[in-house]
């Protein structure tokens, strides 16, 4: 804990500094730590993009991973906004357990959950990341995703093993991803946690690019085919209302929505 908060001063003294370059001899003055310990951190923050250094100088400033981040937050938090009611809809539609889902760094991240008013229910979901492979929400997005960015996400996260019914050859699962490109969503059987089915669609940015997914979840026993047949529809349509209020139509790319704004 120490070390983190000592790492959280340096890049605030970036913030102080109105964003202009400082090196480690700066930073260890102006936050009384030794130079040793702040070399460490910026070291650390230089390798992860949160610093630059500046070419030719021993000054930092702060780095485009910042910027990246900054930029994902300010849209994360106006597609809660946009999906909001679609979301309550979905959920009183189905009286399930409803998730909204980006997709970030090869994973996805849990940005939304409306709990079903059933007494038992999937678990609520905040914050968390989840590999791609294992959830109706993460192959709903990676059926869309480029094929070489599917072998990419495959060879450096490994297809990683949950429950018995977690897909784990690369072949079956390719095979799974073109079914779901298809029908336009995806299920997860249990294939995260045991007894919990879920149904999960995409949702596409102004580019036509997927960025986002939704998904309703539940008990294995109220999710039996003929009731996935009935709530499938439901979650895709939600997934497209979401879609076209970020600004995508299908077969069309367009830069800004109609409410002249842009995400992703």
């Amino acid at each position: 804990m120490k070390l983190l908060k000592k790492t959280f001063q340096i890049v605030e003294e970036f913030e102080k500094n109105e964003g202009k370059p400082l090196s480690i001899t700066e930073l260890s003055k102006r936050l009384s730590l030794p130079k040793s310990t702040v070399f460490q951190i910026v070291h650390s923050l230089h390798n992860f993009r949160w610093l630059e250094r500046l070419d030719d100088s021993k000054k930092y400033v702060l780095g485009l991973r910042l910027f990246e981040l900054g930029n994902l937050v300010q849209a994360n938090s106006r597609l809660r906004q946009i999906a909001l009611s679609h979301l309550e809809k979905l959920r009183k539609e189905t009286n399930e357990t409803v998730y909204l889902v980006v997709y970030d760094q090869a994973e996805i991240v849990y940005l939304e959950c409306l709990e079903s008013q059933l007494r038992l229910r999937a678990r609520p979901v905040y914050g968390i990341r989840v590999p791609l492979h294992c959830t109706s929400l993460g192959k709903a997005i990676m059926a869309f995703l480029p094929d070489q960015e599917v072998q990419n996400i495959i060879r450096e996260k490994g297809l990683i093993g949950f429950t018995e019914r977690t897909i784990i050859d690369q072949d079956r699962l390719e095979k799974e991803l073109k079914e779901i490109k298809k029908r336009g969503y995806a299920i997860d059987w249990g294939e995260h946690e045991e007894g919990i089915r879920c149904i999960g669609a995409p949702i596409f940015n102004h580019l036509g690019k997927v960025f986002a997914a939704v998904s309703i979840s539940g008990p294995d026993f109220r999710f039996s085919k003929e009731k996935i047949n009935d709530f499938a529809p439901l979650v895709v349509r939600t997934a497209q209302d979401i879609s076209y209020k970020v600004g995508y139509v299908e077969g069309l790319k367009i830069t800004n929505n109609k409410e002249g704004h842009s995400l992703l």
